[in-house]
């Protein structure tokens, strides 16, 4: 089991940087290669007086809006959730409920159910917050490593203790 968490979290890595590297040194030539090309079929020939001109305009950056902040009175809300502390806390109480039912009728590692709530937390709350796109789910899927690593520390410290202390 071992082999294949490492295996998935390799060929995720390697994935995660493959497209951050192609998404990163894409910087618009193709369409400004389209634009220019369009302009030089719309020029007419050179006696025409009233050749067209085309020119082009650079497009707007994507902007990317902020999550509303959080007051500390609040429940949980999507952009509470799409944070790694916000994710890890609910993966953390999930998990805890979930997890003995969930043995009762299949076996499925505790590392591996963590990570794939914390993942779809975190999923839901960038998709509701700022809205998923191919860079904010990959992005989300990395941060969705620590997060759990997060819930994994969080169990350590509350829950464990307490299951020593009683045995």
């Amino acid at each position: 089991m071992k082999k294949i968490l490492t295996y998935l979290l390799a060929v995720l890595l390697l994935l995660a940087i493959f497209t951050f590297t192609a998404l990163a040194t894409d910087n618009g030539e193709d369409d400004r290669i389209e634009a220019i090309d369009a302009a030089i079929v719309n020029d007419g020939p050179a006696e025409d007086a009233e050749a067209t001109v085309t020119t082009y305009a650079e497009p707007e950056p994507e902007t990317i809006s902020e999550p509303e902040p959080v007051t500390p009175g609040e429940p949980l809300t999507w952009a509470y959730l799409a944070t790694i502390a916000g994710a890890a806390a609910a993966t953390l109480l999930i998990v805890q409920f979930l997890k003995v039912p969930l043995d009762s009728f299949c076996h499925i590692p505790t590392r591996l159910f963590v990570y794939i709530v914390c993942l779809i937390l975190m999923l839901l709350g960038t998709a509701f917050t700022i809205g998923l796109t191919v860079n904010n789910a990959l992005l989300t899927a990395v941060n969705a490593f620590v997060a759990a690593l997060t819930a994994y520390g969080g169990y350590e410290i509350t829950f464990k203790k307490m299951d020593a202390k009683k045995a």
